[in-house]
């Protein structure tokens, strides 16, 4: 589960103007309020090459179907616990949706003034969260390494991992960006020369694009308006991947897979899928492979979009895994189309779609294979001549009240190797153990987080990296999305329980033990003849092992009503 708290690990921001102002916001405006100190105080850079400017910048280029403001609010000489005040009096008041808070680590280090520097950020975090909570505000807290940590030979993250492990321990989610600064080509240039405490325009660049990039699933995030409609299409026969292009890959018994010289594979190919044209326009697309990847092998996924057919986007990078070389194309954004980790958002008039597969092999005598692609491809923008037209009416199956017995288990394990940490980001992988036992497959929590780790994000968490876990032991795996609860009867009267993800605010699960702001994954395990739904929850806070009913108003509140994602296993008969 993922609490409505966020926080960015960062270095230090520079500063924007004050700007703090009043009022409403306009029609589809997403509005940001940056709290920051004298740490992230702008020095010596001109306006428009400051972080915040930046940041706008690039969310603004990513979605193209809401303004974005960044509105600043930082003082130069605040503490955390003046910005809380200040959140407190005056920064509600431009009515913001999204709530930024800068923090910076350097005073964490110094001996002098650690101690109260802790003490002083977590009681302020936890309050600002109080705070947030009551006026369905989302609160992002930025801190990034400070300097001494990207020049140090014997690089320490200690103050990274005391945070985390309070944040995890509050259940406050984070995002660090650490890595990204350590692992940039020159680090130092991230820095102003004349003064190593502020970002320099490199690195205020840097930082804004890296964090308009997670910032715009905020901004713009899947909906599931009642005009809504969704189709899948599948990739698995012969007939299916006729029309594509074919480089140093061909057709095998596995799929597609490498085509030999002689005895040996080549270190590389792809395949690249014909054109697909939707009869309407796609504001979404959720893909899903599934491949057999040896170990040594590897491969990455990219997509193409159009609005004729003719005319073709760059190549937008969705993701990779295994052995796969260092220097990639990764891509994330063009105009009126970016992903978001593991799905697509388009917000201009694009009907049509191809993919390509890069494989890759270390090993000359083996070579990864994809058996199966699949793409769910929806329109949520509230089209109700679009709905009228593309929508497919479905009607209750017979077998759909029953319920679905599968082994309980709760992402809260104390099972050895799942650490504190990770207790709370878990709940995708343990929804996936949960479905595996079903089918009678038991495996330990560590070893289905191991295959549900995305390397690329660093989370266990990710849609198509589920279906390749569930692929792995045997299944048709893929990620669609639930239009209507009567979808939900289809596949439980076929005996086939849903990975569910959801999106809910604060009051909107009587059910659940959890009353905040979530985005959580669970497993629909059944139904009632009076409609209510079984539901196996991970994130048991309250000690209660097994499933929970859940009435079908909250399902389809934060399943359907926030893109009603779903994660599918079929067995494949044989």
């Amino acid at each position: 589960m993922v609490p409505k708290l966020i926080l960015f690990i960062f270095v230090f921001f520079t500063e924007f103007s004050t700007g703090v102002f009043s009022g409403e916001p306009a029609p589809k405006e997403f509005r940001i309020l940056f709290l920051r100190d004298s740490v992230v105080f702008g020095s010596k850079l001109n306006h428009a090459e400051i972080l915040p400017v930046a940041m706008q910048k690039y969310l603004r280029q990513y979605i193209a179907n809401k303004k974005t403001s960044v509105i600043s609010a930082g003082v130069s000489g605040y503490s955390t616990l003046q910005k809380f005040y200040f959140a407190e009096k005056r920064g509600f008041g431009v009515s913001p949706d999204l709530v930024l808070f800068g923090v910076a680590l350097n005073n964490m280090v110094a001996p002098q003034s650690a101690a109260k520097a802790w003490k002083e950020v977590e009681n302020n975090l936890l309050s600002l969260k109080k705070l947030c909570d009551p006026n369905d505000n989302t609160l992002v807290v930025a801190i990034f390494p400070y300097f001494g940590q990207v020049t140090a030979k014997a690089k320490s993250l200690k103050p990274q991992e005391r945070l985390t492990a309070f944040l995890d321990k509050n259940e406050i989610a984070y995002f660090d960006l650490t890595k990204d600064f350590l692992n940039h080509p020159n680090a130092v240039s991230l820095f102003l020369t004349s003064d190593k405490n502020y970002l320099s325009h490199e690195g205020a660049e840097f930082s804004g694009k890296l964090l308009a990039g997670y910032l715009k699933s905020f901004v713009n995030p899947l909906n599931g308006n009642p005009y809504a409609v969704s189709r899948i299409e599948f990739y698995e026969t012969l007939a299916d991947f006729e029309g594509g292009e074919y480089f140093r890959t061909c057709q095998t018994s596995k799929g597609i897979s490498l085509k030999k010289s002689r005895d040996d594979y080549p270190t590389s190919g792809s395949y690249t899928s014909p054109p697909f044209a939707s009869p309407f326009p796609i504001t979404e697309i959720l893909p899903t492979w599934n491949v057999d990847r040896p170990t040594s092998t590897g491969f990455t996924v990219y997509f193409q979009v159009s609005e004729d057919g003719r005319s073709w986007s760059e190549w937008l990078f969705l993701g990779r895994d295994g052995a796969t070389p260092v220097s990639l194309q990764k891509e994330v954004h063009t105009t009126g189309a970016v992903v978001d980790v593991d799905f697509m958002q388009l917000t201009r008039n694009f009907r049509y779609f191809r993919w390509r597969i890069e494989l890759f092999t270390q090993v000359p005598k083996i070579s990864p294979s994809l058996r199966r692609f699949a793409v769910c491809y929806g329109n949520s923008s509230g089209d109700e001549e679009i709905f009228k037209k593309f929508s497919e009416e479905k009607t209750s199956p017979r077998g759909w009240v029953r319920r679905l017995e599968m082994p309980y288990y709760s992402q809260l394990t104390h099972e050895k190797d799942i650490t504190e940490a990770m207790r709370y980001c878990i709940c995708c992988p343990t929804s996936v153990r949960m479905v595996l036992g079903y089918y009678g497959i038991s495996k330990s929590e560590k070893e289905i987080c191991d295959l549900n780790l995305d390397p690329e994000y660093n989370i266990w968490g990710g849609w198509p990296r589920s279906a390749q876990t569930l692929y792995t032991f045997g299944f048709r795996a893929y990620v669609t999305q639930i239009r209507s609860f009567e979808e939900i009867k289809s596949y439980i009267a076929r005996g086939i329980p849903l990975i569910m993800s959801i999106r809910a605010k604060k009051g909107e699960l009587p059910s659940a033990p959890y009353y905040e702001n979530v985005v959580h994954v669970l497993v629909i395990s059944g139904l009632t003849e009076d409609g209510h739904v079984w539901v196996e929850d991970p994130y048991n806070t309250d000690g209660k092992m097994g499933p929970r009913l859940w009435t079908q108003a909250e399902v389809e509140k934060t399943l359907i009503g926030t893109g009603g994602v779903v994660v599918i296993a079929e067995p494949i008969s044989k």
